[in-house]
């Protein structure tokens, strides 16, 4: 996730999210990229991802993004914080 061309981390930040088996292996680099990322798309694909791997150590991180400025990460973790407390289309 560390490479220089940010459609190449976006998409190596995805991967996790296809292998939800592997979540153990991926939650650290994701929760680097979720505290490093500085370009707005590849950090809401991690912020995403966080979220599809309902990793409850990485909530914190999720909610960090909650108070940032930058509209797309803010929103990706307002959906996913909703998603990861259980607030979903139904309820």
């Amino acid at each position: 996730m560390g490479d220089e061309d940010p459609q190449v981390r976006a998409a190596v930040a995805y991967l996790p999210a296809w292998l939800p088996e592997e979540a153990t292996g991926s939650v650290a680099a994701v929760g680097e990229l979720l505290v490093t990322e500085t370009v707005s798309g590849v950090t809401a694909v991690a912020i995403v991802v966080a979220g599809l791997l309902s990793v409850g150590e990485l909530v914190p991180l999720l909610r960090d993004h909650l108070g940032r400025s930058d509209p797309l990460p803010r929103w990706a973790a307002a959906a996913e914080c909703r998603a990861y407390a259980g607030l979903g289309p139904e309820g």
